[in-house]
């Protein structure tokens, strides 16, 4: 009986020390709780763009941590972070594409770009992502992921998170916008999760128009679908307000969403998972995918090629006085993000 007994005492901490312990870190992530503010900021009046064709890419870069030898532990897998060794081995791997690439790009639009986070060693990617676009004078940044400890999973928490979209340019724009798109998720829920965000930037161009480039990150997972629709029909108002004037647009990133009316071609086979169907319209604009190349990979485990599921979530919207004269997936297999890059050229009218 004292054996009993001193097992149901012992239990009885555990359950109130693990109680505490959560108690604790909901409490210290909403003492702390990242509250953002939509930001205008005026930049120059003299920078235009000189080219009325332009080149640009965009890409969702995992924060270096979901290289095909990684699976995701709340898409289904067991991972939280990659080794040293082999977040460096992708990180690496994602600047020297990015520098290659460097000469042939106007615009740089990315997304998952971790700036102080435990899950990316506490590396600055936008940093040194700058020091190899040599080209590019201009580099933005909004954060979407701030939180001071992620509590999940409990064996290996993934700790602290500062990431969020980045966008770089040979052009200084005229001005930016940082616009936040409400909360995914209630409270206490919402202490551990993004605050989702789109980053404008307005150039001055030789026609007299503004060119506006929006890079866009909408939330993830089944159980946002709800945010996801909240976030288009905000971009919906905001994409209507800019072309009520007949400026140039462009919306490029991860959208977590398929396309409108999206299907691969029947001339390829993947092993295909789906998600919810794009609805809304966009008056005046026009959306442009692959249908050939996925974007995107079921990250529930490691990446086998013709065996685990891919979909389409990274795409563009283009107002209609641009000409779309290329568009690709470039397919990188997956090896160093979860995310295959975009590229396009559009030509102003």
């Amino acid at each position: 009986m004292t054996l009993f007994k001193s097992s149901l005492r012992l239990l009885a901490v555990i359950v109130v020390l693990f109680i505490a312990y959560f108690i604790g870190v909901i409490l210290l992530n909403t003492l702390n709780d990242y509250k953002p503010q939509n930001r205008y900021t005026r930049i120059t009046d003299n920078d235009v763009m000189e080219k009325d064709t332009l080149h640009l890419l965009s890409w969702n870069i995992g924060y270096a941590g979901m290289g095909k030898e990684m699976d995701f532990f709340y898409d289904g897998g067991t991972m939280v972070r990659p080794s040293y060794d082999y977040y460096k081995q992708c990180f690496d791997s994602i600047l020297h594409f990015l520098a290659s690439m460097d000469q042939k790009n106007d615009i740089y639009l990315l997304q998952e770009v971790d700036f102080d986070s435990k899950r990316s060693y506490y590396i600055n990617q936008k940093q040194q992502i700058a020091q190899v676009l040599q080209s590019k004078q201009y580099a933005d940044s909004l954060i979407n992921y701030q939180v001071s400890f992620v509590a999940f999973p409990l064996h290996n928490p993934m700790g602290k998170v500062s990431a969020g979209l980045v966008t770089f340019s040979k052009t200084k724009p005229v001005w930016s916008l940082k616009v936040y798109l409400g909360e995914t998720y209630s409270w206490p829920k919402q202490v551990f999760f993004l605050d989702r965000g789109i980053l404008i930037h307005a150039f001055k161009t030789r026609k007299g128009k503004y060119l506006f480039v929006v890079n866009v990150h909408l939330s993830a997972f089944d159980d946002a679908v709800e945010a996801r629709s909240k976030e288009l029909s905000m971009l919906q108002t905001l994409v209507s307000a800019i072309l009520k004037n007949n400026h140039y647009l462009m919306v490029a990133g991860d959208w977590n969403i398929n396309p409108p009316q999206f299907h691969f071609s029947n001339k390829v086979k993947f092993k295909y998972f789906y998600t919810e169907p794009n609805t809304y319209e966009f008056k005046n604009a026009t959306f442009y995918s692959d249908t050939l190349v996925p974007t995107n990979r079921k990250a529930n485990m490691p990446y086998i090629k013709h065996k685990t599921p891919v979909t389409t979530l990274d795409y563009i919207l283009c107002s209609n006085n641009l000409d779309i004269i290329n568009y690709k997936v470039i397919d990188l297999d997956f090896k160093f993000s979860d995310h295959n890059p975009i590229a396009f050229s559009v030509v102003l009218k």
